[in-house]
């Protein structure tokens, strides 16, 4: 292997990862876990993105729940640490469609852009493909 290139370790596929996403489209669950804010509403939220590439744009943040990179710098960990947040009171559960909901009333006409954050929001990749789709038929 080249030096600095990343090597890829293959991982065994599942029957599910097998379907086309047409067919796993219906047997995606249609909830995801997000991050609870201290008033109990999840934490959906407008403010300006601060980092990357698009920095400075008005978006509509989702914060999803549950992690398992378990990042040393993490300033997020009452979204999966449940050894010292209480995971009943930080999440919540919520179906797809209500996300979407919350989401475009909180963009209203001017923010155009959605952050899915964590937690690891690939935890939950089947559900943000879902997710996205809504936001884009909107």
């Amino acid at each position: 292997m080249p030096h600095g290139r990343v090597r890829l370790v293959d991982v065994a596929t599942t029957e599910l990862d097998r379907l086309d996403w047409g067919a796993r489209r219906d047997m995606v669950a249609d909830q995801m876990l997000l991050s609870r804010m201290k008033t109990g509403e999840p934490e959906i939220f407008a403010t300006v993105q601060g980092e990357g590439t698009s920095a400075g744009v008005p978006s509509v943040f989702v914060r999803l729940a549950d992690c398992n990179l378990r990042c040393r710098w993490c300033d997020t960990k009452y979204t999966w640490d449940w050894n010292t947040h209480d995971r009943a009171a930080e999440t919540v559960e919520l179906p797809v469609d209500e996300i979407a909901r919350r989401v475009l009333a909180i963009a209203g006409t001017g923010v155009r852009n959605a952050v899915f954050t964590g937690g690891e929001p690939l935890l939950q990749q089947d559900e943000l493909v879902l997710l996205a789709e809504r936001l884009r038929e909107s």
